[in-house]
C-alpha cells in the first residue's frame, strides 16, 4: 500500500472521554487540563490506561536487561522482574487532512472537467431557474466571480451526525460513533453525494456523544484548516500539474435539528427560544408565526458575549435569553450561522411533512386503522356465537 501509495495520511489525537478535547500524541498529559470558563475547574480525566504486555512461553517482554538462565531447554528461559506497560490513550480521535483529500480529488482524471461543464450547464440555464446550491444567493456571495482557467473556488457542504457501531437493532447499552463528512458541491449533483467523492474528515470516538458545548474541541482542527484554505492553496491537479490557486469555503452546514444545532451554536430545539433562523418562543408554537427574523452579525455577536463570560452559570442563563451560544465555525470569516444552516429535507420534509399528510390529511394511516378494527370486531363476533352454541348445548343436555 505505501509502495503504491494508497495509504491515507491520517492525524491522530488523545481525545478525552469526558470534554472531548484533543492533544497531540507525543505531548498529552496525564490527565485532561480543559477549562470550560478561566473560573471553572479543570476536567481532570484520565487520558491514558496502563495495558501489560501478554507473556509469551517461554519469553517475556525485555525491559533494560535481559537474564538467560543456564537450563538446557529446547527455547532460551528469559527472566524479567517486571513486565514492561504501555500507555494507551482511553479514546482517539482520528481525523483526515482536508487539503489531502482535495489534493487527491483534483489528480483524479475527468474531476476538473466535470467541474467546469457543470458551470457552464448552470449558466446556461433559464434565468430566475433554480436547481442547484450554486444558483442560490449564499454561493453568490461567496464566489462573487466566476472560476477562472487558473484559479479554482470550492464549495463544501458539512454533515456531522451519529450512529450505532453494533447497529440500530442491539439491544443493551447503546454506544454513539460520530462522523465528520465533507462533499464537494462543484461536481455534479450525481456524483457528489457517491462515497469515493466524500471526504470522511473526522470520527468521534464511541461511546457517548458530545454535548453542546464540548461539540467545539473536535471541530476545532478542521475550522483552523478550513480558516488557511480560504486564502488559498497551489494544488498539482491532473489538468494542471505545475499547480493551480484552490481556494476552498464551506458553504453549508446539513444534517438533523438535534446535530445543527448542537453543531451551530444554538440551543435544543426543545428550549425556549429553540429556532435557528427567528426568535419565537416555545410557548408561540401553536400560532404557526414566525418571531423576528435573526441576522447573522446578531448571532455572532451573542456567541462572542457568550464565550467571553467567565462562568459556565452565566453562559446558562444567556443561552436560556438567546438561544445561542458559542460554535467553531463562527471562527470562519465568511460564516452565517443563519443562511448557512439549511432545513433538513429528510426529517422536516420526508418525514414531517409528507408523514403527516399521508398519514392524516389523506387518511393513509386510518386504513390500517380501519382494518385492526374490523379485525377485533370479527374476531369477537366469532367469539359470542361460539359462546351462544356452547351455552345451546348446555341446556339440551339438561332437559
Amino acid at each position: 500500500i505505501k509502495h503504491l501509495k494508497l495509504e491515507v495520511p491520517l492525524e491522530k489525537f488523545v481525545c478525552c472521554t469526558q470534554c472531548y478535547s484533543l492533544y497531540n500524541v507525543e505531548t498529552a498529559p496525564e490527565e485532561c487540563t480543559y477549562q470550560a470558563t478561566f473560573k471553572s475547574a479543570r476536567c481532570g480525566a484520565e487520558l491514558f490506561r496502563i495495558s501489560k504486555f501478554k507473556p509469551l512461553p517461554h519469553i517475556q517482554f525485555p525491559t533494560k536487561q535481559l537474564e538467560i538462565s543456564t537450563k538446557k531447554n529446547k527455547y532460551p528461559h528469559i527472566q524479567l522482574p517486571n513486565r514492561p506497560r504501555l500507555k494507551i490513550p482511553y479514546a482517539t480521535f482520528i481525523a483526515q487532512p482536508l487539503l489531502t483529500w482535495i489534493t487527491w480529488l483534483l489528480n483524479r482524471t475527468g474531476i476538473e472537467d466535470a467541474i467546469e461543464q457543470w458551470v457552464d450547464k448552470l449558466s446556461a440555464a433559464e434565468p430566475g431557474l433554480v436547481c442547484d446550491v450554486a444558483q442560490g444567493e449564499v454561493w453568490k456571495k461567496l464566489f462573487q466571480k466566476r472560476n477562472t482557467d487558473s484559479d479554482l473556488h470550492l464549495g463544501f457542504s458539512l454533515f456531522i451526525d451519529w450512529f450505532n457501531p453494533a447497529g440500530n437493532k442491539a439491544s443493551g447499552k447503546q454506544t454513539s460513533m460520530g462522523i465528520i463528512a465533507l462533499n464537494c458541491l462543484n461536481i455534479p449533483p450525481r456524483l457528489r453525494n457517491q462515497p469515493q467523492y466524500t471526504c470522511l474528515a473526522g470520527m468521534i470516538p464511541s461511546p457517548n456523544q458530545p454535548d453542546m458545548n464540548t461539540m467545539n474541541n473536535v471541530l476545532m482542527p478542521l475550522v483552523t484548516e478550513m480558516a488557511k484554505l480560504n486564502h488559498g492553496v497551489m494544488i498539482c491537479t491532473s489538468k494542471h500539474p505545475k499547480g493551480r490557486k484552490v481556494v476552498i469555503k464551506l458553504v453549508n452546514l446539513i444534517g438533523d435539528i438535534v446535530a445543527n444545532h448542537k453543531v451551530a451554536g444554538f440551543k435544543s430545539h426543545a428550549a425556549r427560544k429553540f429556532c435557528s433562523w427567528c426568535e419565537v418562543e416555545d410557548h408561540e408554537r401553536g400560532n404557526l408565526e414566525l418571531g423576528r427574523l435573526r441576522s447573522g452579525r446578531e448571532v455572532v455577536k451573542l456567541a462572542v458575549k457568550w464565550k467571553e463570560l467567565a462562568s459556565s452559570s452565566l453562559r446558562d442563563q444567556l443561552a436560556k435569553k438567546t438561544g445561542v451560544r458559542w460554535s467553531e465555525l463562527n471562527g470562519l470569516s465568511y460564516w452565517d450561522p443563519v443562511v448557512n444552516v439549511p432545513l433538513g429535507v429528510m426529517h422536516n420534509w420526508y418525514e414531517g411533512v409528507l408523514q403527516h399528510h399521508f398519514r392524516y390529511c389523506w387518511g393513509f394511516d386510518m386504513l390500517d386503522v380501519r382494518r385492526q378494527m374490523l379485525k377485533a370486531s370479527t374476531e369477537e363476533s366469532e367469539d359470542s356465537e361460539n359462546y351462544a352454541s356452547s351455552d345451546g348445548m348446555e341446556l339440551d343436555d339438561e332437559e
